[in-house]
């Protein structure tokens, strides 16, 4: 599955490559993963190791027109409206998460629309 699924992929470099590093240095294998034009990913894909799941003119036509423009724009409101300081945010397709463990709120993105749409 090398080559074909992101996490197989990641987790082969950390074991390989980051065997015995401190815990930065493997992030940054971790992130360096997906760096476009120069990651690992691009690296692999170049030399035949890793399949490529979609064409440059599949690529170039999604760029343009995202599956689901409405949840799109929904979500990038949604983030350009967060301001919320110091505070932890995890931002999905469906949800947003604000806050950690106990002080934590989670707002679904199907009810932001609807409350949006009410306005």
């Amino acid at each position: 599955m090398f080559g074909r699924l992101d996490w197989v992929s990641i987790r082969y470099l950390l074991e390989s490559a980051g065997r015995g590093i401190e815990a930065a240095a493997r992030k940054r294998i971790d992130i360096g993963y997906h760096e476009l034009g120069s990651g690992f990913f691009d690296a692999f894909e170049e030399r035949g190791l890793a399949a490529r799941s979609w064409s440059d003119a599949e690529i170039a036509e999604a760029i343009h027109r995202p599956a689901s423009p409405d949840r799109v724009q929904l979500r990038s409101r949604m983030i350009r409206g967060l301001v919320f300081g110091e505070k932890r945010v995890q931002i999905s397709w469906s949800s947003v998460r604000i806050g950690h463990r106990w002080n934590q709120r989670d707002i679904s993105l199907d009810a932001y629309r609807a409350e949006q749409e009410r306005r």
